[in-house]
């Protein structure tokens, strides 16, 4: 008979009931309950609940549970490539109001039964626990960083769990406070217990699921040395869809190891991303960390029928240069490369290079953080929070080409410095490293600063010998543009974000970025001072 347990939460008990919103979580024999919970009665902020619920047992045991909330998971530009791409994280305290609840226990080993709420009972969907680790080791734990998991967020602990069981090692503690701490445990025994469940069903299937959760492959360039990547599912939605077909109390372990299978083979486990974008050619990232080589077919989507065939070698990265059909000194491809692998189909934008630059000024986009896995699965890329974000602009006044910049920087950043680079990135003509304070070596070039309390907004004017110098392509040439910012906050962290394609954390500089100048009209047709003044005045008023 199952044994019932009653959660005995103070004395805020005797004035509002607590109730589950979930009244069916999914909790491991033995393991951590997470619970998303309610309180009935006057609302409280955050800072006012109880920190710390107790669950009783029928025997008279006490198991001290804690109070956790959902919160949004911070951004910084220090973006790195195996981020978590969890938009929520856990946390012990908060004072956000939004923020959603939750109850995390720490059960007895082996207990299994349904739990009393002052408002109702939960009846937990129980899975069986898996085995302690016994796999035999197969390969050691890659040093290179861009090769393993989060190490803050908890709810990517599950991967060190794993990984540590494939090497016959021991993860690190979970990261995080106590409550981030017991969401990162429950997590991974969930993950466990899933495989466990499928492992039963078929060992084959098991081991590719936990393949496609900790795969790595090696990046192989012409320059530099070799690293290891990461290219296992980091979307979470992914996640959560194939944890879910894993766990489905509906299936038994036979039509769920069916339902995960037909998933993995539903998904290409290839990984492919825009790295530069140079006018009349590009290049492309690719990551195949499956044990067979992958045929990859690149086509333009508006303009190229014959699509060039690509061979990627098994757990193996590279990039590769692919060119633009151009017509007329314009690329004539829309800006998006087809990627086909099997019957799976990826569109990678590029953009439409060389862009021409009219009046009143081309906007060249906001400041991005560098790519990460999850972002490229998901098909997006972000920004820096709203009080470090920054946009830049290019136009042409009174005969003469200016670059508009904008920084937002908080209140305790100690060093902002941007960099403009002109021309290629091999051997750039210029390379111009603008502070908010100090000197700039200038060269030619003219800069001036403005700062305000949460900004800074810069003005250069780029020398015609730059420009004229600074020519990408022969088909259809532009001005390679590169412009990079580096923030350096108060505990010494220092965020890297760029102008145009956002490049993988390993690269060192941003991608260049062609524009053609030669679009804006001359002479008499000349746009104004003025129209351009209108166009940027937001940006800089010296």
């Amino acid at each position: 008979m199952a044994t019932v347990a009653t959660v005995v939460l103070g004395h805020a008990a005797a004035e509002a009931d607590y109730r589950s919103l979930d009244p069916s979580p999914v909790v491991v024999e033995g393991g951590v309950l997470l619970c998303p919970i309610a309180r009935d009665g006057d609302p409280l902020p955050p800072q006012e609940w109880p920190r710390e619920l107790a669950v009783v047992l029928e025997d008279g045991r006490e198991v001290p549970g804690r109070v956790g909330w959902m919160v949004p998971s911070p951004t910084t530009g220090t973006a790195g490539w195996t981020e978590c791409g969890e938009p929520f994280t856990i946390v012990e305290q908060t004072t956000d109001s939004e923020a959603l609840p939750l109850l995390l226990a720490d059960l007895p080993r082996g207990y299994r039964g349904d739990i009393d709420l002052p408002a109702g009972t939960v009846t937990p969907r129980w899975l069986r626990p898996a085995p302690p680790p016994g796999r035999i080791p197969q390969a050691g734990t890659s040093r290179s960083p861009d090769a393993l998991p989060d190490s803050t967020h908890p709810l990517e602990w599950f991967r060190w769990v794993l990984l540590a069981e494939r090497v016959g090692d021991v993860p690190p503690p979970p990261p995080g406070d106590e409550a981030g701490r017991l969401a990162a445990r429950h997590l991974a025994e969930v993950w466990r217990a899933a495989i466990a469940r499928i492992e039963r069903a078929s060992p084959g299937v098991a081991e590719e699921l936990r393949q496609r959760l900790v795969a790595t492959c090696t990046l192989v360039e012409e320059v530099g040395p070799e690293r290891e990547i990461a290219a296992w599912i980091a979307d979470p939605r992914d996640l959560r869809s194939l944890l879910g077909l894993a766990i489905d109390d509906e299936r038994d372990a036979e039509t769920a190891m069916q339902a995960v299978l037909s998933w993995l083979r539903g998904e290409t486990e290839v990984v492919v991303w825009a790295e530069e974008s140079r006018g009349e050619e590009v290049v492309l990232g690719v990551a195949n960390p499956g044990s067979t080589e992958a045929l990859l077919r690149c086509r333009w989507l508006e303009s190229d029928p014959v699509p060039l065939a690509v061979v990627v070698p098994p757990r193996t990265a590279k990039t590769m240069v692919l060119q633009r059909p151009v017509e007329d000194g314009v690329s004539a491809d829309g800006g998006v490369l087809v990627v086909e692998h099997g019957p799976h189909r990826r569109r990678v934008v590029f953009g439409t290079r060389p862009a021409p630059v009219r009046p009143p000024g081309a906007s060249l986009g906001p400041f991005r953080r560098p790519v990460t896995l999850a972002s490229l699965q998901a098909d997006s890329t972000t920004t820096p929070p709203a009080d470090r974000g920054g946009s830049a602009e290019l136009r042409r006044r009174q005969g003469r080409w200016e670059l508009f910049l904008e920084c937002l920087r908080p209140p305790e950043a100690r060093r902002d410095e941007v960099t403009v680079r002109i021309g290629d990135d091999v051997s750039p003509v210029a390379v111009l490293r603008i502070p908010e304070r100090g000197s700039v070596a200038r060269g030619d070039a003219e800069v001036s600063r403005v700062g305000h309390e949460d900004r800074w907004r810069c003005r250069v004017v780029l020398p015609e010998a730059w420009l004229a110098a600074g020519l990408v392509g022969r088909r259809a040439p532009g001005v390679g543009i590169s412009i990079e910012r580096r923030l350096t906050l108060g505990d010494g962290t220092v965020e890297r974000t760029a102008i145009g394609t956002p490049p993988p954390p390993w690269r060192d500089s941003a991608a260049t970025e062609v524009w053609d100048l030669s679009r804006w009209p001359k002479g008499p047709g000349e746009a104004t001072a003025r129209d351009g003044e209108r166009s940027s005045r937001r940006i800089l008023a010296p």
